[in-house]
């Protein structure tokens, strides 16, 4: 009988040790998913005061929860209007980059629309996913469509924001004669469709 059981701590020893073995050389690999972290950014104009924009930069971290992220810190500059190339002073973007870079941060929302040249050159500084609230909303939308109708809602939503932001301001606008007619033409036609 000792030979039986000494046999069987000899080889349980040996599982013991090849697994060990084993283990060390497997590579792991984490699948769980990993919850993104993202800096809320606002700027505080003449025409808003530092609680407002508190209460918006609150409700844009509920957003923020929403789609499934967490906030890991707020970033807000006082200026007359944003700026037009990267909506915060270049002074306030290294700081975000530098807290960006040092914190592992996955996303940049902004408080406000950003134009497409923006968007461009806050991504091509920062190196990581750039939203502003109206994306950040859209996202929200799309994680949540379930069914046809609301995926169909989520996509003429989308395509509503990419032709504003690819329509000329209105200031640039021109009126042509073109434009008139065809303007004027549109109603017609939509009036004669619904017509049986």
């Amino acid at each position: 009988m000792p030979n039986a059981q000494s046999a069987y701590q000899e080889s349980s020893w040996k599982v013991d040790e090849w697994l060990k073995i084993s283990l060390m050389r497997q590579k792991f690999y984490d699948t769980a998913v990993k919850q993104e972290r993202a800096v809320l950014v606002g700027v505080i104009t003449p025409n808003e005061t530092e609680a407002q924009e508190k209460e918006y930069l609150e409700e844009l971290q509920f957003l923020v929860e929403t789609a499934g992220a967490a906030t890991a810190t707020t970033f807000t500059q006082k200026l007359q209007r944003p700026d037009r190339a990267t909506f915060v002073g270049s002074g306030k973007l290294e700081d975000i980059k530098a807290y960006v870079t040092a914190e592992d941060i996955d996303m940049v929302v902004f408080d406000d629309e950003l134009t497409p040249s923006q968007l461009r050159n806050i991504e091509k500084e920062l190196g990581v996913k750039i939203l502003d609230r109206n994306n950040l909303i859209l996202d929200i939308f799309a994680g949540r469509a379930q069914t046809a109708q609301a995926k169909a809602q989520y996509r003429y939503a989308w395509s509503g924001r990419i032709a504003d932001r690819n329509r000329p301001p209105a200031d640039l606008k021109q009126d042509r004669p073109a434009e008139r007619k065809t303007e004027a033409y549109r109603p017609a036609k939509r009036d004669a469709a619904q017509k049986p």
